[in-house]
């Protein structure tokens, strides 16, 4: 015989264990999942991602390092090292832009006593004048000649005064660049320590002084100048070594190597 409950009777009171089990299915998380789970069932598919990293060393950074190893030293003349190099060339230049500032000085303190300098040249002239009017028999043809080649008081004074003020108006610029050209020094002695940013900043300069010297080569330095010109190229080319040396002991990986991530999709039919 079986049992049926009366139409006034109370349904059957669910457990804990229904309950908590109702409450776990119902909620927002598991409906999305088990919505999800019906569509990839339905769709006949599931998608499985996997991820792995490719190194490689780029092209660009390749060709550049390449470019870099021309035109290197490994050390200085004599047999020193770059760093003692880098040294001895912001010292001997220190020394070079020193005395530039000192005649730079001294041609400005010219062009303030051009007068007292054009008087003393006249004055000079005037006691040679009357000394040989003096003794006019002592005088020789030669002596007459010479004396006849020579420049007159206004023509001295004019060349004087022209070599001043040529010194003078370029003074500005020399002490300019002598300036300059100390703070570049200082930047020298630091990358003689060791100073990446310091060594690339003082291989900058020694391109502007090349340039520096060719344009004095080309008006009117000379032999002089030519030799000035070699010396400034291979200053140049001892310090970019220096540079470059410093900058491979403390290039990151980064500088080397390319990292990629690569994301691969790949179908898995149930």
């Amino acid at each position: 015989m079986s049992y049926s409950p009366l139409m006034n009777e109370s349904p059957a009171i669910p457990s804990l264990d229904q309950l908590r089990s109702n409450e776990v299915s119902n909620s927002p998380a598991v409906m999305e999942m088990q919505e999800k789970k019906n569509v990839e069932q339905q769709q006949g598919s599931a998608v499985m991602v996997e991820s792995y990293v490719v190194q490689a060393a780029p092209a660009a950074a390749t060709s550049r390092s390449q470019g870099r190893d021309k035109f290197i030293v490994s050390n200085c003349c004599c047999g020193c090292s770059l760093a003692t190099g880098v040294y001895w060339i912001a010292l001997l230049e220190t020394i070079s832009y020193v005395f530039s500032l000192f005649f730079a000085a001294m041609a400005i303190y010219l062009k303030t006593q051009e007068n007292k300098i054009d008087h003393a040249i006249m004055k000079g002239n005037e006691e040679e004048d009357t000394e040989g009017t003096e003794s006019p028999d002592a005088v020789t043809a030669e002596e007459s000649a010479d004396q006849e080649e020579e420049m007159t008081p206004e023509e001295q004074v004019d060349t004087v005064n022209r070599f001043i003020d040529m010194a003078a108006y370029t003074s500005p610029i020399l002490i300019l660049l002598s300036l300059v050209g100390l703070f570049m020094c200082y930047q020298g002695f630091k990358a003689a320590k060791g100073d990446v940013l310091a060594a690339h900043r003082y291989y900058r300069w020694k391109k502007f002084v090349i340039f520096w010297a060719f344009f004095q080569m080309i008006f009117g330095g000379g032999f002089g100048g030519f030799i000035g010109f070699l010396v400034a190229i291979y200053y140049c080319v001892v310090v970019r070594s220096h540079w470059l040396a410093l900058s491979s002991e403390v290039a990151e990986p980064a500088d080397s190597v390319v990292v990629t991530t690569v994301t691969e999709v790949r179908p898995n039919f149930v």
